[in-house]
């Protein structure tokens, strides 16, 4: 592949002979090649040699449908095949036919999981049937095999040759050279996390959160662990108020597998508690989610029409608002807030007025939403970012906040 960087026309190609898929944007061009041996390559205008990266890829779920419905037949080769019409005209199509280059049951395998899709492909590619079985029977082992250089200290140099070599290794072993027990009980642990669940950070703070026994216990007690469960037993000031049967509730709920919901109500709860109550002697116990629920609405409802000090002075905004992203300035507002759109952002007052870390904004496009930024390592980051009622908020909506925090940081920069 020539060297240096020409700006060309933004499109995604898919080369049929080389099963290469290009992916040219304004600044940057991606080559990927999948199956059987994945690699990829970019180089950007501050950059214009080819480097290997490893790419940010997503299989969709409903891959194998939208194969199959672009197929059509192919009478020399005596099978379906995917129309090269559709590749030259549509984006989309070419993709399809770079993701039909990765057999189906790798394919299958990879779909579950819902980021660092491209280090498994190149774990399973490189570490063959046993890679690949790992990934079936033990999804958050596999992940972290996968990204080794993230968990082994130090960083050995060729992170996939350590991989394969300990996929042919008992798991106990795996997990001890991954900085985890090396018992059997951990194995078991990791071996019930859902891929949907599964990412660097999660595992990184599980690995911590298993030194304490009384977390082990409840993990080794659960029938399966989702992304709730995980959020909720990793977190030390949310786990000691989380009983095994609210815990259970949450592993044994889909909306969960991939969300955290009963975290953000139970950190909100314990927050508009400790303002409404303080003198209170204990947090009341949860044993259901239905029961977290209640009493979380029933808090916001209370906060709401609570004395609370709104003449308190706020701060000055430390970003600057747009049309879409409008600072809330004053505690009135800011209980206002938290009563329109059902949450305790109410609750966030003495923060914002009196440790000045975090501050709070009301988004009004692409959706109406509540945003709480927090500064950290010298600079704003995203700390909330909900819907009303705590709900999760759409990729469009994430991408304007963290396109205007990029603009907000090269102007503080100036």
């Amino acid at each position: 592949m020539n060297s240096g960087f020409t700006r060309v026309k933004a499109g995604v190609v898919f080369k049929e002979e080389s099963g290469k898929l290009y992916r040219f944007s304004a600044r940057s061009i991606d080559v990927m090649v999948a199956w059987p041996n994945p690699a990829a390559w970019r180089k950007t205008e501050q950059q214009p040699s080819w480097t290997r990266v490893r790419p940010n890829i997503k299989i969709p779920p409903a891959i194998e449908s939208e194969i199959k419905r672009y197929t059509v037949p192919d009478e020399e080769k005596g099978q379906r095949v995917l129309s090269f019409w559709y590749t030259d005209h549509y984006p989309r199509f070419a993709e399809l036919r770079w993701y039909s280059t990765i057999p189906p049951e790798v394919r299958a395998l990879l779909t579950p999981f819902q980021c660092r899709q491209w280090h498994l492909l190149s774990f399973i590619a490189r570490g063959g049937q046993g890679a690949a079985e790992l990934v079936a029977l033990n999804p958050a082992l596999a992940f972290a095999l996968a990204s080794n250089w993230v968990f082994h200290t130090p960083a050995v140099q060729r992170p996939l040759r350590a991989a394969r070599v300990l996929v042919k290794k008992r798991q106990r072993d795996a997990l001890s050279w991954l900085g985890f027990p090396g018992t059997e009980a951990a194995r078991k642990v990791l071996a019930k996390i859902i891929p949907g669940a599964v990412g660097i950070s999660s595992l990184l703070y599980l690995r911590d959160a298993m030194e304490d026994q009384a977390v082990f216990k409840a993990l080794s007690h659960l029938p399966r662990l989702n992304a709730g469960v995980l959020r909720m037993v990793t977190d030390p000031e949310l786990f000691p108020y989380s009983t095994p049967a609210l815990l259970e509730d949450i592993a044994l709920c889909k909306e969960e597998n991939v969300r955290t919901e009963s975290a953000y109500l139970l950190r909100d709860s314990k927050c508009m508690h400790e303002q409404l109550y303080p003198n209170a002697a204990r947090f009341p116990v949860m044993r259901r989610q239905v029961e977290l629920h209640g009493f979380h609405n029933r808090l916001v409802d209370e906060m709401s029409r609570a004395e609370i000090d709104t003449q308190v002075k706020f701060p000055p905004p430390p970003l600057k608002g747009t049309d879409a992203i409008i600072p809330i300035t004053t505690a009135r507002e800011l209980v206002e807030e938290g009563r329109l759109q059902h949450h305790c952002v109410g609750s966030y007052i003495t923060q914002v007025a009196w440790y000045k870390k975090i501050y709070v904004y009301r988004i009004v496009h692409p959706e109406r939403a509540t945003l709480a930024v927090i500064r950290r390592r010298g600079a704003w980051r995203i700390h909330e970012l909900r819907l009303a009622c705590n709900e999760t908020p759409s990729l469009e909506t994430y991408h304007a906040v963290m396109g205007w925090l990029e603009c907000q940081s090269r102007d503080l920069a100036i």
